[in-house]
């Protein structure tokens, strides 16, 4: 008489013949074998170093919030480590705090979805968004940056990219060297592209 064992034993064999190269099987499962994937040429990413965008965009804090602006619409990015003339890293400044800033100054008025100002706006609201405008070109990127950056070192692992990112609910994070040199940038948009191995 066959034993249960012997059944199971003769089941895990046949599955093992139609397992296609790369898996494994136990216990009547497949399991891919991630390492396979380096042996066969997908590139794995471990380290920032190897995430991370070295051709990063960085403004200096004496530049105005308009020069700001208009590097991130060139290059349609969010957010500019500022670095000094070292390239030392001393700040932040995104999106988020140059709207704040234009509401708060009141450049950006309410406007129709088709996004053209209302003609009936009032002149003294006018009057207001043209001097915001004007502040633009006048306000420093140090005046509105956010000046406690987080930062990692090159050697950083994926892991910790990603811990940081989410505990700290950032978008991104500049890279720097032992002197503290921006040498790159990782964002979550490049963390999702190491996690699908560098697609």
């Amino acid at each position: 008489m066959v034993s249960l064992r012997h059944l199971w034993m003769y089941k895990i064999r046949r599955i093992a013949a139609r397992v296609p190269k790369g898996y494994n099987v136990h216990n009547g499962c497949r399991f891919f074998q991630s390492t396979q994937l380096q042996k066969e040429g997908t590139k794995m990413y471990s380290t920032a170093k190897e995430m991370m965008t070295p051709q990063v965009q960085s403004i200096g804090p004496e530049e105005s919030i308009q020069a700001a602006t208009e590097v991130l619409a060139k290059y349609n990015i969010s957010g500019l480590p500022v670095v000094d003339e070292n390239r030392r890293v001393v700040g932040i400044i995104s999106s988020s705090d140059i709207v704040k800033f234009s509401d708060q100054s009141h450049i950006v008025t309410l406007v129709g979805s088709s996004g053209w100002i209302s003609p009936y706006t009032d002149i003294a609201a006018m009057t207001s968004m043209n001097k915001g405008f004007e502040l633009l070109g006048k306000k420093m990127v140090k005046d509105i940056m956010t000046r406690k950056v987080i930062t990692v070192p090159q050697t950083a692992t994926a892991d910790e990219v990603a811990r940081l990112l989410a505990r700290k609910n950032i978008n991104r994070l500049p890279v720097t060297d032992e002197k503290g040199v921006l040498v790159g940038i990782i964002t979550r948009t490049d963390l999702i592209a190491a996690m699908a191995g560098g697609a």
